[in-house]
């Protein structure tokens, strides 16, 4: 990347890096000089649009995970008789994971990053620092070169949330509405993000982010982090067919540049609502038909700037609106 004075991203060894001017420069400097970066050239280094691919593999250095969880929940059936409150049911579960030694890979900045003393993680400056060592240049530009990026026991996580499950569902004849008037159901799962902590590594500070989106402090944490996030359902049924309608929600996220700097201008996003249409219906015993529609409404994603793509695929809808139909045949 291309940093500026005032931010901490990109190649320290960049001359407009806040390394390079900063109190520190001179050691920087010595130590850029070291990894490769020619002496012609220190003075006026600049990455510019060079990209960085990283060698990943693995660690025979590697310990054990140690992860202590604990949850509880309940399940609560409905009390009433009533044919309209009879088939309730609701369950609620607390989780609560720690996990020690988290085994994963040091991102690429972070690695930069601590090589320069970022954390007070290489207070000496020395070419010898481990996170030094997973940096290697090109001599004739100082351009870095297959930065290593071994797998590593890092720090902790420690995750806490509730998840809540409601259904009902009623017989529309026992309510007046005919002899057979058909069922209506609903169905809703909301899950509460309460804290989504990191340490990076052992010493490092701790950061909770819960309600966050974007590369955070380690790669194996998952992009997004939403604090709600919930998917309901209603079905109308009436003998062999039934038409469904399906709501997925993602809550609004701050960037998680946001969470490590709060002066971060980096952009989150906004609230993620979506709805899916489907229906079925059989024809005798032993056909069964299958239609409808994704993202009925054609919601676009939202962007998420320092991802592969730009998007969260595994959160969010990139295919925007698509239909199907299927067929079921017995024979």
């Amino acid at each position: 990347g291309s940093p500026t004075a005032t931010t901490s991203t990109g190649d320290p060894c960049d001359v407009r890096s806040s390394y390079r001017v900063g109190a520190n420069g001179a050691q920087v400097r010595a130590l850029c000089l070291s990894q490769g970066v020619p002496t012609a050239i220190i003075d006026s280094y600049q990455l510019g649009t060079a990209q960085v691919f990283a060698l990943t593999g693995g660690n025979p250095d590697l310990e054990e995970e140690i992860a202590d969880t604990y949850s509880a929940g309940g399940v609560i059936q409905s009390p009433f008789s009533s044919p309209v409150f009879r088939n309730m049911s609701l369950s609620v579960d607390y989780y609560r994971i720690d996990i020690k030694q988290a085994v994963g890979p040091l991102s690429i900045a972070q690695a930069f990053q601590f090589c320069f003393n970022s954390g007070g993680n290489n207070p000496q400056y020395a070419a010898s620092n481990y996170y030094c060592s997973l940096i290697s240049r090109n001599t004739a530009n100082g351009v870095p070169v297959n930065p290593l990026q071994p797998l590593l026991n890092l720090g902790t996580f420690k995750v806490r949330g509730i998840d809540v499950q409601f259904d009902w569902k009623v017989n529309l004849s026992d309510i007046g509405l005919g002899g057979d008037a058909g069922t209506i159901a609903l169905n809703t799962a909301v899950s509460y993000l309460e804290s989504f902590k990191i340490q990076a590594l052992p010493g490092a500070p701790s950061y909770d982010y819960a309600g966050s989106i974007g590369t955070g402090v380690e790669t194996t944490a998952g992009l997004a982090h939403p604090e709600w996030k919930s998917v309901t359902s209603f079905t109308y049924s009436l003998g062999g067919a039934s038409l469904g309608l399906r709501w997925r929600y993602i809550d609004s996220m701050i960037s998680s540049a946001r969470v490590v700097n709060p002066a971060s201008t980096t952009r989150g996003v906004a609230a993620y609502n979506v709805f899916d249409l489907n229906a079925r219906f059989e024809t005798g015993e032993t056909t069964e038909f299958r239609m409808g529609a994704t993202n009925l409404f054609n919601k676009k994603p939202p962007q998420v700037g320092d991802t592969e793509g730009n998007y969260d695929a595994q959160n969010y809808d990139v295919i925007g609106r698509y239909f199907f139909i299927g067929i079921t045949k017995k024979f």
